[in-house]
């Protein structure tokens, strides 16, 4: 085993950790959080970073083209199709007036 094998696979290592805290913090602050909009953050923000924590080491020891070439598809699959899925359910629970968590400022509050 070379130098650069043995950085690459700690490298591999500490992201893929990395990637499942953040996966846990999603679950956890999906469970914890007190009304849809704060869970709504939590999940898309570290669930999308979870997940490119966990590809990208997937990625480097991956034997083939196109095994890469496929995780890396799904993964910017995910990346472009997760932050717009949020906005969407944000946008309807928006239009139907979900509350909030009660002393957070809503919309009807900003207004002059």
């Amino acid at each position: 085993m070379t130098f650069f094998t043995s950085i690459l696979e700690w490298f591999g290592a500490i992201v893929l950790v990395l990637g499942s805290l953040l996966l846990f913090a999603s679950a956890v602050g999906a469970l914890r959080f007190p009304d849809f909009w704060s869970r709504s953050a939590a999940i898309s923000i570290a669930a999308t970073l979870g997940l490119v924590c966990i590809a990208l080491p997937i990625i480097i020891h991956a034997e083939t083209g196109s095994e890469r070439m496929k995780i890396v598809g799904i993964t910017i699959f995910v990346l472009v199709s997760a932050p717009v899925a949020s906005h969407l359910l944000g946008r309807a629970a928006f239009r139907r007036r979900l509350p909030s968590m009660p002393g957070t400022r809503n919309y009807d509050d900003t207004k002059h």
